[in-house]
């Protein structure tokens, strides 16, 4: 896969995914850039579902299938095909990004469908179960993100902010059915000031240490920390963790 841009220039460049690793643990910001990870097999049905329904991108598509059967392509397929009807009117994969003086840095983004009045986030999920739980700013932090963006270039544009719904439609494998999250405007500018001190941080205040605990490390979205072998404090945090026990 395509390695991701992290300097422009002298410039950091900032992504949605490296806000969420700072917020997570500073380190994971830090490591995510210098060791790159293989992509789990439900990260890998997504990136195929979602280049089935917006397009191949960037030519990656034959390499994500390679090796997989043909009634397995088909499947993924007959998926893309349910979820199509959702996206209409619209632009696929639409880079956004903002570099001013504001931030000594680059913010960048890419929305999977753009429209005049809604941002679209395609997510394939197991279940609808983790996304019916989902309600802080961190868990829907490119709702927030990417608005923010569009935001600073209205303003250094000397243009009115228009205001967009982000909506992620999310399909579920176990039942196959596609439900929409939306957030509304309102909810998402509230974020805008907290977002802003974060990307302030990140950039103006680089210390990304690791505060290693259980929880942290070993009980994140999809389990395991990814770079818990590579992050020194972890390991040492491990190697010296004892624990009493209650024996009933």
């Amino acid at each position: 896969m395509a390695s991701r841009e992290y300097k422009r220039g002298k410039k950091p460049v900032i992504h949605s995914s490296q806000v969420y690793n700072y917020l997570t643990c500073p380190a994971m910001k830090r490591l995510s850039e210098l060791i790159p990870t293989e992509p789990s097999k439900a990260m890998t049905d997504g990136l195929i579902i979602e280049r089935m329904v917006f397009g191949d991108k960037d030519n990656l598509l034959p390499e994500l299938l390679k090796g997989k059967k043909e009634n397995t392509i088909a499947e993924y397929q007959r998926k893309a095909d349910k979820i199509k009807p959702y996206f209409n009117g619209g632009e696929a994969f639409k880079k956004i990004e903002f570099s001013a003086r504001l931030f000594d840095a680059v913010l960048v983004g890419e929305v999977d469908y753009f429209t005049d009045s809604i941002l679209y986030d395609l997510k394939v999920s197991s279940s609808h179960k983790y996304w019916e739980m989902r309600n802080t700013k961190t868990e829907f932090l490119q709702a927030i993100f990417y608005p923010y963006i569009l935001s600073l270039k209205d303003n250094l544009n000397n243009r009115d902010y228009t205001p967009r719904e982000f909506h992620y439609v999310v399909f579920a494998q176990d039942t196959e059915l596609v439900k929409t999250y939306v957030c509304k405007p309102d909810q998402i500018e509230k974020h805008f000031q907290w977002i802003e001190g974060v990307v302030d941080e990140i950039i103006n205040e680089p210390f990304f240490s690791a505060y290693p605990d259980e929880q942290r490390c070993l009980q994140q979205t999809y389990g395991v920390c990814n770079y818990l072998d590579n992050c020194k404090e972890a390991q040492e945090f491990f190697n010296h963790l004892t624990k009493e026990v209650q024996i009933g």
